[in-house]
């Protein structure tokens, strides 16, 4: 079988080179922390710079190596690294995995251009289909009050009623003999009788009749009148149609707006997620900048100083921590809002920043903030709080 090259044995040898190099200086920091504790506890030989710095060196080295093992946040800093890793490692798959399937795909239409092309011929289709062509008919119905073609032909019903009028008149003067009043009476109410008792009467002999008699005839005018009331019913359809017109256009053109309207926020939610590595929906992050600001306004409102004068230290590196993490989040989550509205937001929590700012400035630029920003006001987020009438009506406890 294949045999695997095995590693250089030098690599061993290093990392244990390295361990040993490791445990010796332990040992040596050991050894001049304990030799120079002598030298601290005696009063005399506090001065000896040489036992100090040993002293100092060694208790550090040790408070490093017992703190970094067990370091609470570096081991949330490492597993967020490894978490971090991996996802970039499982993305980085998937996008190999899906240009290869691409590739895949343009080779089966014959290359990107074809397939652009065909993608183009489809989409104008669709779109032709479904929302061009409908738009057009309920603007024709509503504003231009125009009809469209029907089933049937427009002048179809008039000419088979004519043609039907006149073959009932020749049929009323040739086999019943009527009076012209009466022929024309009776063709125009398409009254059929005459050549229903006809056809009754000749069709007990309907074989010697059709050669002699006036079943051909009066079959025919049958036909002529089954085609005009098919005529009719189309039109009657085309009536009805062109009544709900506005209606059937609108029910088609819905469903195809409502995809397209969901297909929009989908993509638009996809590009969100992927400029802001999130896919926490708006109202989550809403309610992670209104609890950032809270804790920053509470920070400044309870701080003790004077209104006059600024903040210490100690408190100025918490307002600068929380103005840091809220400018981080604004600015990872910017595609989620209007371009002037981040760059305001931007603008205002930098002025917290101001190094020569009293306490009292800080308050009000905070209160500021809460009025002119709407997404930082935990009250527009999350549920209301509740009315101040009914927090001061509660009696005091007693003494």
């Amino acid at each position: 079988g294949h045999r695997f090259p095995l590693p250089p044995l030098f690599l061993f040898q290093k990392k244990k080179k390295k361990k040993k190099t490791e445990e010796q200086q332990q040992k040596f920091d050991q050894e001049e922390f304990d030799s120079a504790l002598p030298a601290v506890e005696d009063p005399s030989s506090r001065s000896s710079p040489r036992a100090s710095i040993a002293a100092i060196v060694a208790e550090r080295s040790r408070a490093m190596r017992r703190s970094s093992p067990d370091d609470a946040d570096a081991r949330s800093l490492r597993r967020r690294f490894r978490r971090k890793v991996v996802t970039r490692a499982v993305l980085l798959a998937m996008a190999a995995k899906g240009v290869l399937v691409a590739k895949r795909i343009l080779d089966s239409y014959g290359g990107a251009r074809t397939l652009v092309k065909s993608l183009m011929e489809t989409s104008k289709l669709i779109a032709e289909r479904r929302f061009v062509g409908p738009a057009k008919a309920i603007r024709d119905d509503l504003l231009l009050n125009k009809r469209n073609g029907g089933l049937s032909d427009p002048n179809a019903l008039s000419e088979a009623e004519r043609t039907l009028e006149q073959m009932l008149k020749d049929w009323l003067r040739d086999v019943r003999r009527l009076g012209k009043e009466e022929r024309e009476r009776r063709a125009e109410e398409k009254d059929m009788s005459s050549v229903n008792d006809v056809l009754a009467e000749e069709a007990r002999s309907a074989v010697r009749n059709i050669v002699s008699g006036n079943i051909a005839r009066a079959l025919l005018i049958q036909l002529q009148f089954v085609s005009t009331e098919i005529y009719r019913a189309m039109k009657a359809i085309d009536d009805l149609l062109a009544a709900n017109q506005a209606t059937i256009q609108i029910l088609a053109l819905g469903p195809a707006v409502f995809l397209a309207i969901v297909a929009a926020r989908s993509l638009k939610a996809l590009v969100i997620a992927l400029v802001s590595e999130s896919v926490k929906s708006n109202r989550g992050v809403q309610s992670e900048l209104a609890a950032t600001f809270s804790d920053l306004t509470r920070l400044i409102l309870l701080a003790d100083n004077d209104d006059a004068s600024p903040l210490n230290d100690a408190a100025r590196g918490a307002v600068a921590t929380h103005v840091l993490t809220l400018l981080t989040k604004l600015r990872r989550q910017r595609a989620r809002f209007h371009e002037a509205r981040v760059a305001r937001l931007d603008r205002d929590l930098r002025d917290l920043l101001v190094p020569t700012a009293s306490a009292a400035d800080l308050k009000a630029i905070a209160l500021r903030l809460l009025a002119d920003h709407a997404v930082l006001r935990m009250a527009d987020v999350e549920s209301p709080l509740p009315p101040l009438d009914l927090i001061a009506t509660v009696p005091p406890p007693p003494p």
